[in-house]
């Protein structure tokens, strides 16, 4: 039960947006009041997604154009900041070492005990770098490209003033899909678009 939850624990709601349906948005946040569960959840939070690599179901899905996603984002934030529904702020924060794949300290963990450095790739297999069992060999060639992927390998990147927050883009996009995304898809604060108007809110909101 998210109420009860969201009492003990910080408590995000995650909307993976592939198609616009404002109705459904309204539906949540009518939901979410009627629950009070807007005084005690953390943040809602209206995510882009790409079509995964490899995907594991059968619905044929497409990623909205960046601009789109933007233009729903910007839409449904101002309504549910006016409904008093708390959503996920973007403002920028300095990444030491990118994302759990790419940071040394991180693993993900299969059902079956496999271990992948990068969520997207659990189930598969021949991803694994090893399992949580005893006496299981390390598979260097599938730990080793995260462990030494390089930030300031790509030209676009290597000037941005963003890059401390971005790190690059996401990195099992560069590694695996690199030749079947356009450029600007890597780009996390292209791809979130808006930035200034974040920036501005960010400081409407919390500088006095």
């Amino acid at each position: 039960n998210l109420v009860f939850a969201a009492e003990k624990l910080d408590v995000f709601i995650r909307i993976n947006l592939t198609q616009d349906d404002e109705a459904e948005f309204d539906q949540l946040y009518s939901g979410i009041i009627e629950r009070d569960l807007h005084k005690s959840l953390k943040a809602v939070n209206i995510a882009h997604v790409f079509v995964p690599e490899c995907s594991r179901t059968d619905v044929d899905l497409e990623s909205l154009h960046y601009q789109t996603y933007v233009e729903i984002e910007r839409r449904e934030r101002a309504k549910a900041k006016a409904l008093g529904v708390p959503m996920k702020a973007f403002f920028p924060f300095t990444r030491v070492e990118g994302c759990t794949a790419t940071c040394k300290s991180s693993t993900s963990i299969g059902p079956d005990g496999l271990l992948y450095k990068c969520v997207e790739d659990v189930g598969l297999a021949d991803r694994a770098y090893g399992t949580v069992f005893d006496g299981s060999d390390v598979k260097l060639d599938n730990l080793f490209p995260w462990l030494k992927y390089d930030w300031f390998k790509y030209e676009m990147c290597k000037e941005c003033l963003i890059l401390p927050t971005c790190a690059g883009g996401c990195a099992h996009k560069r590694l695996f899909q690199s030749d079947e995304l356009q450029n600007e898809n890597f780009c996390y604060w292209h791809l979130r678009g808006d930035l200034e108007n974040k920036l501005r809110e960010y400081a409407l909101d919390n500088i006095h």
